[in-house]
């Protein structure tokens, strides 16, 4: 073992060799590595998590939003839709009507009112 500790201190790049950091600081640094790696993972999930759950907010929001609109567009349609007929209704000269009369037929004469 001592010709490789020798062999890594007279390396170009003596850094590489494990020997002279010891195996316990080594693993030091590789745990705290860890931990902090976990810890940002977490709070990156964390965040994601709260976006979905606003974002099915800003969903159920929207939907509330387009059914209102949807009924005033039909408030809307019906508030313009009696002005253009009764002014359809003017320019063709039509006229209400008040009293209604049926005529009875029989049915031999409702039978030649077909045929005709």
């Amino acid at each position: 073992m001592k010709d490789y500790a020798y062999y890594c201190q007279r390396q170009r790049y003596p850094l590489k060799c494990p020997s002279q950091f010891g195996g316990a600081s080594l693993t030091l640094v590789i745990l705290i590595g860890l931990i902090l790696g976990t810890i940002v993972y977490l709070a990156q999930a964390n965040s994601l998590v709260l976006l979905g759950f606003d974002l099915r907010t800003y969903k159920k929001e929207i939907d509330v939003q387009q059914q209102a609109l949807e009924k005033l567009q039909v408030q809307a349609t019906q508030m313009q839709f009696l002005p253009a007929l009764e002014s359809s209704l003017l320019e063709k000269k039509m006229v209400v009507v008040d009293k209604v009369s049926y005529i009875s037929l029989s049915q031999n004469n409702a039978l030649a009112a077909a045929e005709r």
